[in-house]
């Protein structure tokens, strides 16, 4: 007996019922985006590290497989891991990047440890792609310099030269992340 793949169909009884699934699953995704974006830059990682990539994979293995075992349990296992895969990704990208930067920083119970950092560089216009950032060098020596994303207004007002006092915290997972941020302005 040969089993046929069944993809997940949902019938409406009417025409404007469909409509409205689709505008409602369309806003979903763009909250969750949104949703995704605001905690990469409240959380914000020090830098994309192994932790991460690992938390990304577990995150797309854990999802695919599940699709695998429990939404598409019969048919074809071509078309069943192609499913499965397909929605591993899709969910990783909306949720898991987000997710990992709440939860590394959520669960992260440790004391912040204070860092001292001058601005090297900045770079003040923000775009789809990227948001204002100051390039940061350590005042220790023994520290790595990294790049700090904040606000236009207080890139706009900063210079190179200024002082930047950053708590940075190792995080749940292993990715440092920036807990809190003030630039001391030098007298211009």
């Amino acid at each position: 007996m040969t089993e046929h793949y069944r993809p997940i169909v949902i019938r409406f009884r009417k025409r404007w019922q469909g409509w409205a699934f689709a505008l409602i699953a369309f806003a979903a995704f763009l909250v969750l985006e949104r949703w995704n974006f605001e905690m990469m830059r409240k959380y914000q990682l020090v830098k994309m590290d192994g932790p991460l990539g690992i938390g990304l994979l577990l995150c797309f293995v854990v999802t695919a497989t599940l699709c695998f075992l429990y939404v598409w349990p019969t048919g074809r296992v071509s078309l069943r891991l192609k499913s499965s895969l397909s929605a591993g990704a899709a969910l990783t990208i909306l949720a898991g990047v987000g997710g990992y930067h709440q939860l590394n920083a959520v669960l992260d119970s440790t004391r912040p440890e204070p860092r001292t950092f001058v601005i090297e560089n900045l770079n003040c216009s923000s775009g789809r792609g990227h948001r204002p950032r100051l390039s940061l060098r350590p005042s220790d020596p023994t520290a790595t310099a990294f790049t700090l994303e904040v606000p236009a207004l207080e890139c706009r007002s900063s210079l190179p030269g200024d002082t930047v006092f950053v708590e940075l915290k190792p995080g749940f997972f292993g990715s440092a992340w920036v807990a809190r941020y003030t630039v001391a302005k030098r007298k211009h």
